[in-house]
């Protein structure tokens, strides 16, 4: 199969509102080191994938209850628990089961056939360690509520060492699998469980550190104002998110609709960007960054980034 384009550096950084000059010289090296080929959809294959969108978008049971939820993700986390202890940290053995190899993915307004069937979670690895280098330098505790596996802490603690990393996840699982992480490689991470749902004040974020989400915020849709009333009264630096936001999708175009439609009929999150820049023009928060990440799975994307602080 020929796959006569390709998504260079500068394409990259354009699709996520970026520039070449000031990308970071470590999602530089991610993308040096994968394979980022691919070709555009014949018409009969994009009228193909757009009726299988459809087909999905009229599924009874395309969304979830929180219990659901959480049995699912405790049985995922579970499974990459026994890789952990069986094949060791890496982050092969990290990577959640929901991460699978996709045929077709989207990348700059349209549909495409990546060479990589993981590009779409590589270049998810490039956005978040420029994000890591960009706003976590200074930071000396870096707290990731919806931490899931912990592989973006194991990344982190590779990438910016001698730094706490507090990962906080509503599944047992996943904090068993932060405590394997660090016997078995030193890092300094610790976990203890959290409900975005529900957070109370059972964790306690140390003063001035940098607080990050990546796809974890999608699942609790409309019902953000606990955690997101948490992440004020905790008073972080910096508080990160990488994760699919509706407001940003434009909606004129059919590619735009049918991601902006499943979102919503998967009652991913809704309302929270508003929601942000109302508190910005109350004068109680600053918002430093909101872009469209530009790429996704066949559905959707949950690549955008928001990027704020407590006033």
């Amino acid at each position: 199969m020929s796959y006569d384009c390709n998504i260079d550096i500068a394409a990259y950084a354009n699709a996520i509102g970026t520039t070449y000059e000031t990308l970071p010289e470590v999602s530089k090296k991610v993308l040096a080191n994968i394979k980022t080929g691919y070709r555009l959809l014949s018409i009969e294959e994009r009228d193909a994938h757009i009726m299988a969108i459809l087909k999905r978008l009229e599924e009874p049971q395309i969304s979830r209850s929180t219990e659901e939820n959480l049995a699912i993700f405790e049985r995922g986390w579970s499974e990459n628990l026994a890789l952990c202890r069986t094949q060791g940290v890496s982050l092969d053995s990290l990577r959640p089961k929901y991460v699978k190899p996709n045929s077709i993915m989207r990348f700059a307004g349209k549909f495409i056939v990546p060479e990589n069937p993981f590009l779409f979670d590589d270049l998810c690895t490039a956005t978040l360690n420029s994000l890591f280098t960009r706003y976590f330098t200074d930071a000396a505790a870096v707290y990731e509520f919806g931490c899931g596996t912990g592989r973006y802490l194991y990344m982190l603690g590779n990438l910016l060492p001698r730094r706490k990393l507090v990962g906080l996840d509503w599944t047992k699982a996943s904090g068993e699998i932060l405590k394997v992480i660090a016997e078995q490689t030193g890092l300094p991470i610790e976990g203890a469980r959290f409900d975005m749902l529900s957070p109370g004040d059972s964790v306690k974020v140390d003063p001035g550190s940098a607080i990050y989400t990546v796809g974890a915020m999608e699942q609790i849709g409309t019902r953000f104002q606990a955690f997101l009333t948490y992440l004020l009264e905790s008073r972080p630096a910096i508080v990160v998110h990488h994760e699919p936001i509706l407001e940003l999708y434009g909606e004129p175009t059919l590619y735009d609709y049918l991601a902006a439609f499943y979102h919503r009929k998967r009652n991913y999150l809704n309302g929270y960007l508003p929601a942000l820049q109302g508190l910005e023009r109350e004068r109680k928060i600053e918002i430093l960054e909101v872009r469209r990440g530009g790429y996704g799975d066949p559905f959707n994307e949950g690549s955008s980034i928001i990027v704020w602080r407590p006033l």
